[in-house]
């Protein structure tokens, strides 16, 4: 029985923009129109209420991700993937041993382009987000959860646990299989539309996890079955990342 464990992305001391400049342009011409469009929405709903709003914020960083995914050691046993020296070719695994149907050049390929803005409705904050993705497990589930520092995010499923919360679609009830979630197209992309009722941006530092459900299964307001769960005999939540749910990448939103 493998051991459960939870390993939570950290921002990277210094952060490199992805080359992948063709990939990014494609994602930023598929959503351009799209975000043009948000943008004008907002702003003329905020025109009629009088109250200003900020243009769309681009993320500053896409890092691939490789704590939940598994390569084969000189041994025979399965090593957690650095990507200091794992080749592109090298086929990965989950934390059973199961293949994922990729290799490490597949799943580090995965790149996005993230807008995100704020405005405010009624008396509430709203943080609004508009991400195209690319170089996803074709056909594959997705969730994205998000993650702040400064004040620190915490989810109130599995508090002390697990700090990402469920990033939510802004019309969640169209929103498959559940309302962080969607599935990639055959050709391994995806567009998703968010909005959550916090001033995220606020925060010093906004990240986006781009998590892959090798199960095919979500789990709401967590990210991996174990977690869903919830606190274990009045203990801790306990996490399954590299099981059934893996983090592809992070998007460095600010």
């Amino acid at each position: 029985m493998p051991s459960l464990r939870h390993s939570s992305p950290t921002p990277p001391a210094s952060l490199e923009r992805r080359g992948r400049h063709g990939s990014r342009r494609m994602i930023a011409t598929a959503i351009v129109t799209g975000a043009a469009c948000m943008t004008m929405i907002v702003q003329t709903s905020a025109a009629r209420a009088s109250i200003p709003v900020p243009m769309p914020t681009p993320d500053v960083a896409i890092v691939p991700f490789a704590g939940d995914v598994f390569q084969v050691g000189t041994n025979g046993s399965l090593i957690t993937v650095d990507p200091r020296t794992v080749s592109a070719s090298a086929a990965l695994f989950n934390l059973e041993g199961n293949p994922l149907g990729v290799t490490w050049g597949q799943w580090s390929s995965a790149t996005a382009k993230s807008y995100a803005w704020t405005i405010t409705h009624r008396g509430t904050v709203y943080t609004g987000f508009l991400i195209g993705i690319s170089g996803l497990v074709p056909n594959g589930v997705y969730s994205l959860f998000y993650r702040t520092f400064g004040p620190d995010s915490n989810n109130a499923v599995c508090p002390n646990v697990e700090p990402s919360v469920a990033l939510t679609a802004a019309f969640p009830q169209f929103q498959k299989p559940d309302p962080d979630s969607f599935i990639a197209t055959s050709s391994g992309k995806a567009l998703f539309f968010a909005r959550v009722p916090e001033d995220l941006l606020a925060a010093q530092q906004l990240q986006v996890s781009v998590i892959y459900h090798f199960d095919g299964k979500t789990y709401g307001p967590v990210a991996n079955q174990a977690e869903s769960q919830g606190p274990v005999n009045n203990g801790p939540c306990r996490s399954s990342y590299g099981i059934d749910a893996m983090r592809q990448f992070l998007i460095i939103q600010k």
